[in-house]
């Protein structure tokens, strides 16, 4: 697949933000480089079908003729107009935009508002509460019950960036939550960027992985299962990978020796957001065109890492500046991509409802309401 903008931005904003961390909060004892304040994480109040259709490539190339928006032709259908809306959610959600945050898809009652104000990024940790950032170029992350008043859960210090990515059970054990980030350390050439652990139970933090450094970053969808799929850009160079969050290895790696540019060869697939379904990852990116050269879709992808073959699951129309993938979840056999009017991850664009993709039947849907969507446990 050819290089996407919308990958390019994502991974210079990664940069960019990186390199803009806030300083340690007022009151805090100075503490050594590579070093996260964290406070306790215990709490004292716990918180508590339509027909779908897809749109897939064979059927594309049969039933829909799409031109550039551009010419005097007719335009790129909307997604809108070949998908329907779901008659609701699927599975329980966690809903969120620029005003909060709120529980949706649950078996009773009205929808619960979780947390209050401008979020940049949101993961729920099982039986406990939430982990957020209130802006994404900070060294902040927040913790809060949804009931109690918010608490910093992870400070950086000096000038490191913590980049929220996701909580993830040990062994499904709620007990095991894992907040999983990203903390940057800038220092010139000798900057570095690494996957880090946070237990909730223990307080502990651990290193997994170095993701970056130097005019290099890494980018992840929502991590909430034990592997997870890295988007790693280095200047031309891409890789595609998995990692293992119990051990840190990577199990899969697209890259030998920085031998990927711009994700060009069919070893080296790219995609603008990917999740990890076991060994699996499954990417959202451009359907590539070999005629015309004029993206105008947007397709689901299957990558088996242990054959290294693509299969397109479904596609659907994409218009220049109509819809942008800024996340991707796995949600109990249904894969949510959050989709927004601007390409940058956090903050700038207005979301809209994401698209709901059925892995056992392949089938689509819209969200039955615009807002970031993460998984929830709880019903």
């Amino acid at each position: 697949m050819t290089r996407s903008p919308v990958a390019v931005i994502a991974a210079l904003t990664l940069i960019v933000t990186a390199c803009t961390g806030g300083g340690s909060t007022a009151g805090e004892e100075p503490v050594g480089a590579g070093t996260e304040i964290t406070t306790p994480a215990t709490t004292d109040t716990p918180a508590s079908t339509v027909e779908p259709t897809t749109t897939t490539a064979a059927e594309a190339a049969t039933t829909e003729t799409t031109t550039d928006s551009s010419s005097t032709g007719p335009a790129v259908p909307l997604l809108s107009d070949v998908l329907e809306t779901s008659a609701g959610w699927p599975t329980p959600v966690t809903l969120w935009d620029k005003t909060g945050a709120r529980k949706q898809g649950h078996l009773a009652g009205e929808p619960e508002i979780t947390i209050v104000g401008p979020l940049a990024t949101l993961a729920e940790v099982p039986l406990q509460g939430w982990v957020y950032q209130r802006e994404q170029q900070s060294n902040i992350i927040y913790f809060s019950d949804g009931v109690s008043p918010e608490r910093e859960l992870l400070v950086g210090t000096g000038e490191q960036s913590l980049i929220l990515e996701g909580v993830w059970l040990r062994d499904g054990d709620s007990d095991r939550a894992e907040v999983i980030y990203q903390r940057f350390d800038p220092d010139g050439q000798n900057s570095t960027q690494t996957l880090r652990g946070y237990s909730m139970a223990t307080g502990d933090v651990r290193e997994l992985t170095i993701t970056g450094g130097f005019e290099s970053a890494t980018s992840f969808a929502l991590v909430n299962e034990r592997f997870a799929a890295a988007r790693f850009y280095g200047e031309g160079h891409y890789e595609l990978s998995l990692i293992d969050l119990d051990t840190g290895d990577r199990p899969y790696a697209s890259s030998n020796e920085f031998d990927c540019f711009d994700g060009g060869e069919p070893a080296c697939p790219e995609y603008d957001q990917a999740v990890a379904i076991g060994t699996d990852i499954f990417g959202f990116g451009s359907v590539s065109d070999s005629v015309g050269g004029v993206v105008d879709r947007m397709g689901v992808y299957r990558f088996d890492t242990t054959t290294s073959t693509e299969e397109l699951l479904a596609s659907y129309p994409w218009d220049n500046g109509a819809y942008y993938a800024v996340d991707m979840v796995h949600l109990n056999n249904e894969i949510a991509i959050s989709l927004a009017t601007d390409p940058f991850i956090h903050g700038l664009g207005e979301p809209l409802p994401a698209i709901l993709f059925d892995i056992g039947t392949g089938q689509s849907t819209l969200a039955p309401e615009s807002g970031f969507v993460q998984p929830s446990w709880l019903s």
